[in-house]
């Protein structure tokens, strides 16, 4: 379930606090957050490349062979 950035926001205000952005005092360091936000959001507009086939191939063999840990660890076999 995705969390909201206003929820995000109000959850790094509580944990963070004044390492906000917001906060900052620093040009330097607020320029420095200024980039680094302005490096998320061009991410987040682009959005997510999509996998390649090597790469689901990679992920499959590897979930596969953690289940099979599992079934070792359990005592379970797998046929």
């Amino acid at each position: 379930m995705p969390i909201s950035p206003e929820e995000m926001e109000r959850i790094a205000r509580e944990v963070l606090g004044p390492t906000m952005r917001d906060e900052i005092e620093d040009p330097e360091a607020r320029a420095r957050a200024d980039r680094a936000l302005a490096t998320l959001r061009e991410m987040d507009a682009k959005g997510r490349r999509p996998a390649t086939e090597d790469q689901i191939k990679i992920w499959q063999a590897w979930g596969d062979s953690e289940i099979a840990r599992i079934n070792r660890e359990r005592g379970e076999t797998s046929i």
